[in-house]
């Protein structure tokens, strides 16, 4: 059987996230966090820190530890510590998850929602990218609603409330609560076995390409996985003639980093096309897989919030070796390899160790994120109800512009 959190495990936990991690969490944030989950709920003016709580991560984390309630286990309390830290790669799951992850990785038929969020000025998060094959769109799930709950949980981040979603097991069963035109529902999301693809394509009337790349699956079956599929795409676009190709990677879970390497590959000529600072100052590196498709024509890459972890490599990798633009948002801040500290009872802390570099460059990006190029805004609720979509067309702009050399 395995072993059960102590207090010490608390200990770690605080540690690890305030101060081992890549990206430390701020101490009295994660602290609170802890505080308020011991208390179950009660409301934020009733928690009180320790005087000076924040200035001594040794003192805190005993602090923290002598206040667990009994009887534990503690798992929720150190979730929610995660959770409240707000930094990508930083987590406590369990083993079913890792499992879901695993398989989705590998490119297993798995259930999916079929629908992802982008961010709106006011924080909302609004459905996009429903696919018709999708379980969302079965239950009712339109693009141009506003989630605001998950089995009762507020919705406030984008990538940690609809990743859950894409591991889970068909059957599986979620409470979204979504507004809609300014009035509240309830959905409940069956998650059934409805072939969402991780790629979609397609040529506009102007004929530039469009790959939308939405996880990072590295399979032997060529229908699933991710690279293959994109080389697929690409080698029909040559075919057809099309003048410079946008990919869009605002809606990219993150994934496989061997998927990564067979994109990039496909659209440059370098050898290494991701790399991992180590602490010792080297570079771990990720060499090219396959033969170019696609070279000397444009490249143009979507991205904003929800553009995480390979998702972020790859826009990486694109915008140093292939001269890339990148349209959108700054994406999510996740450009660092993660570690995985196991708790006990099938549950482990995840946290970011190794900051990427630019495969050429070998420079780390601010934030561990990527600014785009151009500079525009997620679509808003009217637009995208209304079927517009101006970082979309920005990028179709920027891709004929450059094909015609202007």
């Amino acid at each position: 059987m395995d072993q059960v959190p102590d207090r010490g495990s608390m200990q770690l936990v605080y540690r690890a996230l305030v101060r081992d991690s890549l990206i430390p969490c701020d101490p009295r944030r994660v602290g609170r966090a802890a505080l308020e989950a011991m208390a179950e709920g009660s409301p934020r003016r009733a928690v009180r820190m320790a005087a000076g709580f924040g200035s001594d991560i040794e003192r805190d984390a005993a602090y923290l530890a002598a206040r667990l309630p009994d009887p534990g286990p503690w798992w929720h309390v150190f979730a929610a510590m995660a959770w409240d830290s707000d930094v990508p790669h930083t987590a406590v799951t369990h083993v079913t998850f890792w499992s879901g992850m695993l398989a989705r990785l590998q490119g297993e038929p798995l259930a999916a929602p079929g629908f992802f969020l982008w961010r709106q000025p006011d924080g909302r998060l609004a459905v996009v990218d429903v696919d018709e094959a999708g379980s969302a769109h079965a239950c009712g799930l339109r693009v141009g609603d506003v989630l605001t709950h998950v089995d009762g949980k507020p919705a406030t981040r984008a990538n940690s409330q609809v990743l859950p979603l894409y591991v889970a097991e068909a059957g599986a069963t979620f409470r979204l609560g979504i507004e809609r035109a300014g009035r509240p529902l309830e959905i409940d999301l069956v998650l059934d076995r409805g072939k969402v693809p991780s790629v979609a394509w397609r040529r506009l009337e102007d004929g530039v390409g469009v790959v939308q790349v939405r996880w990072f699956a590295s399979s032997p079956d060529g229908g699933n996985d991710t690279a293959m599929l994109v080389r697929r795409a690409l080698g029909e676009m040559v075919s057809a003639g099309a003048p410079g190709v946008v990919f869009d990677l605002r809606s990219g879970l993150g994934g496989h980093v061997g998927a990564v390497a067979g994109i990039a590959g496909a659209l440059c000529r370098d050898e290494v096309v991701v790399a991992h600072r180590e602490a010792d100052g080297s570079d771990r590196e990720v060499r090219r897989a396959g033969d170019p498709v696609w070279l000397d024509r444009p490249v143009v890459v979507l991205v904003n919030e929800q553009t995480i972890s390979a998702a972020e490599l790859l826009a990486l990798a694109l915008s140093e070796l292939a001269g890339a633009e990148l349209v959108g948002t700054p994406t999510a801040g996740g450009l660092n390899d993660f570690r995985q500290v196991e708790l006990g009872d099938g549950y482990r802390l995840v946290v970011p160790y190794r900051a990427a570099v630019g495969p050429r460059s070998r420079q780390p990006r601010p934030g561990h994120r990527l600014e785009p190029d151009v500079h525009v805004a997620n679509p808003t609720l009217a637009e995208l109800v209304a079927g517009r979509d101006p970082p979309f067309e920005a990028a179709r702009l920027r891709v004929l512009r450059r094909a015609r050399g202007t």
